[in-house]
């Protein structure tokens, strides 16, 4: 991380007053305010923009801060639309300047809202790209009969679609809401819930062609059925599969096996239910051009996943694998301490990895990267060990890879 980034990361944490644009003062310290350019507080907005993805329109509060930073936060805040009511619909299709500038729209809780939405805005969102539907019941009654025809006249140019905590009737209903959408490449679905379970081969029509790219899965493990039964998953580039479930292991593993040979990174997140490899194995021998993979572990069971790291790796085509990397979290604030993470890996199978990942068969490998996200309280800042601990022992635990250079 350059200079830039460390200041760039120190000023998103500040949130300043109105009137006070461009001027970071201390209030421990006395010393002449610094006055930054506008660049630089633009590119520190384009930030905070990503980090409120899919809520751009809370920006409007750092708009007020000042004149020099209202342009940019109005950018990103008209980019997005948030409806849950329709009277919202009919208000938009009279602006055509504010439906011109929308890149994202967000429907909550009604999904009446959608229909409408879409019956009344074919052909008039140019630049949308992003669709997302937050905790809604999908009900066929509150929808016109063609609404599918409607999805894809009005949203004919989004490529990302997100579901959260969206009830589906069935599979084959959410399996036609992402056929409708003829350019969709990237699609995202957490915590969806469906009435009936299972699908039944036959039961969506496909496009004549699917340009499904990414693929994200979080508690949501019935709708793999649908990309291995259809030729919707066989173009993967990207999946990743977040709380896995031990007990739909075979059909990850078909998954897999299914969009194997065009997987070129793939990310796994272990759940609460898997304690060893017999619980989540794993095969990524069909992912011959894999090039980025990424494995997540809970900070408590990481002497417990070990042999499960290691059997993962040894499993996984290398010759093209660029980089891997661990990351191991924890999220209830001090359930682990730093003390303890230390003696946990001690415990991993280190000789192992590192002499696997070392060797001639990863030719390709630039970056083995271990990540330790450990959230701990303000207080407790300075027990923090510094960079130079954290690479010590990560040397000693990983001589091989570091002597090749692409210990991270």
């Amino acid at each position: 991380m350059d200079d830039f980034e460390i200041r760039l990361q120190l000023l998103l944490r500040y949130e300043p007053q109105p009137g006070e644009c461009g001027i970071i003062r201390s209030k421990s310290i006395d010393r002449p305010a610094i006055q930054l350019p506008t660049e630089v507080w633009e590119r520190v907005i384009d930030r905070l923009a990503e980090e409120y993805q899919y809520r751009e329109y809370e920006l409007w509060v750092y708009a007020q801060v000042c004149r020099e930073w209202y342009p940019r936060c109005r950018f990103h805040a008209r980019g997005s639309v948030v409806l849950d009511e329709k009277k919202q619909v009919y208000r938009l299709g009279e602006e055509r300047r504010r439906r011109d500038a929308i890149r994202l729209v967000r429907i909550d809780e009604h999904v009446a809202v959608l229909g409408s939405f879409a019956a009344c805005m074919a052909r008039r969102l140019p630049h949308a790209e992003t669709l997302v539907l937050r905790s809604l019941e999908w009900v066929p009654g509150e929808l016109h009969r063609h609404v599918f025809m409607h999805v894809g006249a009005t949203f004919q140019s989004v490529a990302t679609l997100v579901l959260f905590e969206v009830g589906f009737p069935s599979v084959a209903v959410f399996g036609r809401l992402v056929c409708a959408l003829p350019r969709l490449s990237s699609l995202m679905c957490w915590a969806l819930d469906f009435r009936t379970s299972g699908f039944i081969a036959g039961s969506v029509r496909m496009p004549k062609r699917c340009a499904l790219t990414r693929l994200v899965l979080g508690y949501s493990p019935d709708v793999v059925d649908l990309f291995v039964l259809t030729s919707i998953g066989t173009g993967l580039q990207r999946l990743a599969l977040y709380d896995c479930d031990p007990e739909q292991r075979d059909a990850y593993q078909i998954l897999l096996s299914t969009a194997g040979p065009s997987l070129s990174s793939i990310i796994i997140d272990l759940g609460a239910g898997v304690r060893d490899w017999k619980d989540l194995p794993l095969d990524f021998n069909s992912a011959v051009n894999l090039q980025t993979l990424c494995l997540n572990v809970d900070a408590n069971g990481l002497v417990r996943h070990s042999a499960w790291l290691l059997a993962v790796l040894s499993a996984t085509p290398r010759s093209k694998l660029s980089e891997i990397r661990v990351a191991s979290y924890e999220r209830i604030p001090g359930q682990t301490s730093l003390a303890e993470l230390f003696r946990a890996l001690d415990g991993l199978h280190c000789t192992q990895i590192d002499h696997l990942l070392s060797g001639s068969q990863s030719p390709a490998l630039r970056a083995v990267v271990f990540e330790f996200l450990v959230p701990i309280h303000l207080e407790d800042i300075e027990k923090v060990p510094s960079e130079q601990v954290w690479r010590e022992h990560l040397v000693s635990w990983f001589p091989k890879m570091h002597a090749r250079g692409i210990l991270r």
